[in-house]
């Protein structure tokens, strides 16, 4: 479905596809206080502490703002992932690896769906059908989501909607989430820069699929990033379209990508010893 804006004339694009079936997935509650927190040294079932003034999305702005073509073709999933991969990337050190492109998210979004961005025009292509979350990371986990390979996803978990202390420490630990609902119409009416997405007294459309990162939290709510412009989700709005009663999905995917090259460790605290071993286990 592609979106006009009805005063600034830009384009949005949705595309987030309700999976065929839900895979297995760990539960992340299960998972933080059971695995990753006691096996780094820490002692409570909250996450580590961030660094001073850290902002995940901040040292990504820039490649974050892109649209990374979800401005007229339904490959939000896909660029979604090219937004946590890059800010995976940033936090941990490195900061000489290109900005992922338009033609980056395409050319994944096509690998994986068959989309053709030459069989007509936006808003008219029989192609562009959008994909789903949990066919996308099981996709870049054995490719990668660049074509070279680069950007393979180690394993993921699953984070419940309704426990805005869970979402929190798991955006400390793993510095993104990945997330799909179905967008109640009210949100996509003419979003901009800071837009709020608020519960309604509408339910979330099935027409209206869409995938988003989010990298951040405070009392309103958690920091979206969606069509290049950031806003705020309330935790109410979470609880109730992104839950899976209303087909909603929140994934904290574990990545290499998070982990600095020299020190093998995450901004968070978490090493690459105990991330492989974690994996290995079945995580």
């Amino acid at each position: 479905m592609l979106i006009t804006h009805p005063a600034t004339g830009r384009t949005f694009a949705l595309g987030r596809r309700i999976p065929e079936f839900w895979r297995p997935t760990l539960d992340a509650e299960r998972y933080l206080t059971g695995r990753v927190l006691p096996r780094h040294g820490f002692s409570s079932a909250t996450a580590p502490v961030r660094p001073v003034g850290a902002r995940w999305e901040s040292k990504a702005i820039h490649a974050l703002h892109a649209p990374l073509g979800n401005d007229l073709w339904g490959d939000c999933v896909f660029a979604a992932l090219f937004k946590q991969d890059v800010a995976w990337l940033r936090n941990a050190g490195d900061v000489t690896s290109p900005n992922p492109t338009e033609a980056d998210a395409i050319g994944l979004y096509s690998r994986v769906t068959g989309f053709n961005p030459n069989a007509g025009a936006s808003g008219a292509n029989p192609t562009d059908k959008g994909g789903d979350l949990q066919t996308a990371l099981a996709y870049a986990k054995s490719h990668g989501i660049y074509a070279d390979g680069r950007g393979k996803p180690a394993s993921w978990v699953a984070v419940d909607p309704s426990k805005p202390a869970l979402i929190c420490a798991a955006l400390d630990t793993f510095g993104s989430l990945y997330t799909g609902c179905q967008l109640a119409p009210e949100w996509v009416q003419g979003p901009e820069e800071g837009f709020v997405w608020d519960v309604t007294s509408s339910a979330g459309s099935p027409d209206m699929g869409h995938c988003t990162a989010w990298f951040d939290y405070d009392a309103v709510g958690v920091i979206v990033n969606s069509w290049g412009l950031f806003g705020r989700i309330t935790w109410a709005a979470i609880e109730k379209y992104w839950g899976k009663a209303a087909a909603g999905e929140i994934y904290a995917v574990f990545s290499p990508d998070w982990l600095n090259k020299a020190t093998g460790t995450a901004p968070s605290g978490l090493n690459a010893a105990q991330l492989a071993a974690d994996v290995k286990a079945g995580c």
